[in-house]
């Protein structure tokens, strides 16, 4: 990873968006909190401090989707593997999103991030799609079973498929 002047960690949530920019000679952090993802508003935040910049945020409920919108308002995101970000026991003892985001801006400057690859939106929705194919499978398979042991456990056997 290039050398960065600004980075910008985020906690990205439904709705909320935690963002903290580190500037990485003076160390100085400064945190903002959005209401909802609005993410025109926080690219626009991100221009006014010093590049080259990174942002990153932990991959999650909202997917790719703010990467893909902040990377079409000129913003270089990436996905970071929630796996590979390095946690301390004193992270999770204050874990709120403010620190949350200063500990994703650390990461950056640090090169401790290891992004995740971004699909395209229809490989993401097939994704999607066959996840919830799985999910539905599987409850129809614990229906059955649990219908199947009440069955037997009142005296009827269904031999039936």
């Amino acid at each position: 990873m290039p050398r960065y002047s600004t980075a910008f960690g985020m906690d990205v949530h439904l709705r909320s968006t935690t963002v903290c920019a580190l500037d990485a000679e003076t160390g100085e952090a400064v945190a903002r909190r959005f209401r909802g993802n609005p993410w025109g508003e926080v690219a626009e935040w991100m221009s006014g401090f010093p590049g080259p910049s990174l942002a990153a945020y932990e991959s999650g409920y909202l997917g790719f989707a703010p990467q893909r919108e902040l990377s079409g308002l000129g913003v270089d995101c990436v996905v970071a593997a929630v796996s590979k970000v390095p946690r301390s026991a004193a992270d999770l003892s204050s874990k709120n999103d403010r620190n949350d985001a200063a500990r994703m801006a650390k990461a950056i400057l640090s090169h401790d991030v290891t992004p995740v690859w971004v699909p395209s939106p229809e490989i993401e929705g097939l994704r999607d799609l066959a996840a919830a194919h799985d999910a539905a499978t599987a409850r129809l398979a614990a229906a059955k079973r649990r219908l199947l042991a009440f069955l037997a456990r009142r005296g009827y056997v269904y031999g039936g498929t």
